[in-house]
């Protein structure tokens, strides 16, 4: 559309040199009311406009969506597998293989578990990694169900190394806790926790579990994926 100057005389007498749509009196400044001074804006005014306003309204609510859009793309992976064992002397113990993927570091992973019984014995560590199509990627370990001086059971070994950027804590009422901070692609760690004789167990078991990593500078937060293969089975 044709341009026109706006039409507006200043206190001097002197007539505002603005250009403004040729379809308006005047230009956005001297206009009356938000639909007035819209159509006052010509062409290019309009544009930069509207770019100045996407501009300020994504400057204001980026820190607000971005997480969310960063939740969105691919990220780094966490998966939990809990499988129960037990000995022929009648020792009972579970084993919780937890592994990362490959697609990044993990800031912090929090991982409960909170066990069918009183917790006696406990061994948790890094281990190697392996894929396994039944229940995905799993670190392997080697952990054995024992007994101690005084008879009762006991993990008397595991062929695993210290992991330093993990701690596994018992925190009560047949809990472990798992935390790591600053965990690397592909990073592995199992444990095996032996529970005290079968007649002082509840009958639920529960695991929670949420890890946290770094997406285009925003911190993305998701739930670890738990499986329990015992519960599968019952399925």
């Amino acid at each position: 559309m044709a341009e026109a100057t706006c039409k507006f005389k200043k206190s001097d007498g002197t007539r505002c040199k603005r250009s403004v749509d040729a379809s308006a009196q005047y230009c956005w400044q001297h206009a009356r009311g938000l639909g007035a001074r819209w159509r006052a804006l010509t062409k290019n005014q309009a544009v930069g406009f509207t770019l100045a306003v996407t501009s300020l309204v994504w400057t204001v609510a980026y820190p607000f969506i971005g997480p969310y859009l960063a939740s969105l793309l691919p990220g780094p992976q966490v998966l939990a597998v809990v499988s129960k064992t037990k000995a022929p002397d009648g020792c009972v113990g579970y084993m919780v293989n937890l592994s990362t993927s490959k697609d990044g570091p993990i800031d912090r992973l929090d991982l409960t578990v909170q066990f069918p019984g009183d917790i006696v014995s406990h061994m948790f560590g890094a281990t190697r990694v392996a894929q396994f199509p039944s229940v995905g990627k799993v670190g392997l370990s080697a952990f054995e169900l024992g007994k101690d001086a005084s008879g009762g059971c006991k993990v008397v070994q595991a062929a695993t190394s210290p992991s330093v950027n993990m701690t596994a804590t018992v925190i009560g009422n047949g809990t472990i806790q798992m935390i790591g901070a600053g965990l690397l692609p592909s990073t592995s760690v199992a444990g095996m926790v032996v529970l005290s004789p079968p007649s002082f167990h509840p009958a639920e078991m529960r695991e929670d579990g949420s890890y946290t990593y770094s997406k285009f500078g925003f911190s993305v937060t998701k739930g670890i994926e738990i499986r329990n293969i015992d519960a599968e089975k019952d399925q």
